[in-house]
């Protein structure tokens, strides 16, 4: 595996957690110092990654590729890194990873950054209303065209 290899000796213990059950995520969320995800989707991007705004509430950092809907989460730099998607991504991400395990201050700014994001935009409240704006508008172009 290419980024297990680029993080050799970081003095960090990487650990790949897969298939854990959704009772089981609490507990390993709560465990990790990072977390990062790879779903097999960085070629095109998530549409919108739930994950990453769990993340974010976690108050964890976020490393995520440049592509999909993790774009209109993550503010590079700001409240987690992001990446280029797909094989190109490897090495940059690698260098975030080793970034957050040795700028901590910055990992903390950007962590409360990231919870303060999903406390301003991405709560139940919010998301309703924004789709219901959306759902709206459709609804109203809809009827002026008929």
């Amino acid at each position: 595996m290419e980024l297990a290899f680029l993080l050799r000796g970081i003095g960090a213990e990487v650990v790949w957690v897969t298939n854990q059950k959704p009772t089981e995520l609490d507990e390993v969320v709560y465990s990790l110092e990072h977390k990062m995800l790879d779903r097999g989707v960085q070629a095109q991007g998530e549409c919108f990654g739930r994950i990453t705004i769990e993340a974010m509430a976690f108050q964890l950092p976020v490393l995520g590729t440049a592509a999909g809907g993790t774009m209109e989460i993550v503010v590079n730099g700001m409240n987690g890194s992001l990446h280029p998607a797909g094989k190109e991504g490897v090495t940059p991400l690698s260098e975030n990873i080793v970034k957050f395990t040795t700028h901590v201050e910055q990992k903390l700014t950007m962590e409360k950054k990231g919870y303060e994001r999903v406390k301003e935009i991405f709560l139940e409240a919010h998301m309703s209303h924004g789709i219901a704006s959306v759902l709206k508008e459709v609804l109203r172009k809809s009827n002026s065209n008929t």
